[in-house]
């Protein structure tokens, strides 16, 4: 499982159960979930392959001198 599907799953089910149950238990689990979404959605995006993507989705040269001669 990808650190995005892990992301969007603890998320998911952290909001389902904050917003289904009323005890205080799967409230604290929920809550508890939600952080760990939040958690595995920025290391999903702090990727250095992700951060390596330039504005249009494509890898970004590695020299940043070959960069500024192909803009």
């Amino acid at each position: 499982m990808s650190a995005g599907a892990l992301a969007a799953a603890a998320f998911s089910l952290g909001a389902a159960l904050i917003l289904v149950f009323d005890s205080a238990v799967p409230r604290a689990a929920g809550l508890i979930l939600l952080f760990a979404g939040l958690g595995a959605g920025a290391y999903a995006i702090a990727t250095p392959a992700f951060l390596a993507r330039d504005d249009e989705g494509s890898a970004a040269p590695a020299d940043p001198a070959a960069r500024d001669a192909t803009d």
